[in-house]
């Protein structure tokens, strides 16, 4: 049996690409389920402390996997937060042409917005709407970094 647990849960060592396939292949399934375990216990305080456990788990596998298969090239932990630091800088750039640096400047040009629930409510749901119609290319696009590590 692979030892997969190791992979998955120790960050020193070294995996195999078949080792690292597999726990990258979890580990990724994991995070599609992270949204579902969050739906189903609901946002209370017991929802949302499992919501972030559940959170930091995830982050946690990604960091093991990428840092053992770093130290297979000779690399350190290091890359993996670099990639980390790409990975949000491209999600603001990613929200900054979806929309966000519009929603901004429309708030700033305009301070009464924030004053009337009603306004701010409506600049709100045109900026998720502008959002939810780039959703499809600002996904991948986000994840930009971690294609490349991988």
């Amino acid at each position: 049996m692979l030892p997969l647990h190791k992979d998955l849960f120790i960050p020193t060592g070294r995996t195999p690409r078949l080792r690292f396939g597999l726990a990258l292949g979890l580990t990724i399934a994991f995070w599609y389920c992270v949204p579902h375990i969050m739906n189903v216990f609901g946002t209370g305080l017991l929802g949302t402390l499992i919501s972030l456990l559940v959170t930091f788990l995830a982050i946690y596998l990604l960091y093991t996997v990428y840092v053992r298969r770093l130290h297979d090239f000779g690399q350190s932990a290091g890359v993996f937060f670099a990639t980390c630091f790409l990975f949000i800088l491209t999600i603001v750039v990613v929200l900054g042409q979806a929309g966000l640096a519009e929603y901004f400047q429309i708030m700033a040009d305009n301070p009464e917005i924030a004053n009337d629930e009603t306004a701010a409510h409506a600049l709100a749901e045109k900026y998720q709407a502008k959002v939810k119609e780039n959703v499809p290319w600002a996904g991948p696009a986000s994840l930009i970094p971690f294609y490349v590590l991988t």
